[in-house]
């Protein structure tokens, strides 16, 4: 596959992603996307990955080949997977502080209401 076309469908898709974030109203702040064979890729066999820094919503986006393989066959399934690691934004403070032993309960009902807030952004136009 050659650079220019895979560099075409990595903006397709870093584009998409960015669609989806807006839509659910989790725009970062910064979104650093890493290719497969870059440096930086960790993602393994997974079609695509995110992960968070909070509080600063810097997002780190995995694009592997496969993914850019799906970009070009199958545009639902992109939505469908693109959807997913945005999802993934979301529950990623419970994730974080699930690791942590010593999680308080305020810690968790504040993200637990963080996640309110986002899914009434999310859904307030469709009531």
């Amino acid at each position: 596959m050659k650079k220019q076309k895979v560099n075409k469908w990595v903006k397709h898709i870093a584009s998409e992603f960015s669609t989806v974030l807006n839509k659910l109203e989790l725009a970062p702040v910064h979104l650093r996307v890493v290719v497969e064979g870059e440096k930086g890729y960790e993602v393994g066999d997974q079609t695509l990955s995110v992960s968070v820094n909070y509080p600063y919503k810097d997002i780190t986006f995995q694009i592997s080949n496969r993914a850019i393989e799906i970009a070009k066959n199958d545009k639902k399934l992109l939505k469908m997977i693109l959807l997913h690691e945005a999802f993934h934004i979301l529950h990623w403070r419970f994730g974080q502080l699930a690791e942590n032993r010593y999680t308080s309960k305020k810690e968790l009902e504040e993200e637990e209401e963080n996640l309110a807030d986002h899914f009434s952004l999310i859904f307030f136009d469709k009531l």
